[in-house]
């Protein structure tokens, strides 16, 4: 790889602005992945009910192994529980 030579003092300035740039992207799309999983709204979690249980959450990606399901068509709303000791409580609607 070949790198131009940089001779103005208002280039420099602008590859100095562009590495910044490119680092705070890098450090903004890494910490990204570590926030919730929302299913349209709902935070999702490993373990969790919907209507089936949640495999897996990894980045903005989950999983839900749903069994046998009859009848769901797109725009159906589901209930998402959080199992809370021996019971679960609702956590959220998606």
């Amino acid at each position: 790889m070949v790198l131009p030579v940089i001779s103005s003092p208002g280039a420099i300035s602008m590859l100095r602005l562009s590495l910044f740039v490119a680092l705070l992207m890098a450090t903004l799309t890494s910490s990204a992945s570590a926030r919730d999983v929302h299913l349209y709204g709902a935070p999702v979690r490993q373990g969790d009910f919907v209507v089936g249980t949640v495999r897996f959450v990894e980045g903005r990606s989950v999983a839900i192994d749903m069994g046998y399901v009859d009848g769901v068509t797109s725009g159906h709303r589901f209930r998402v529980y959080r199992r809370v000791g021996r019971d679960y409580r609702i956590s959220g609607v998606a």
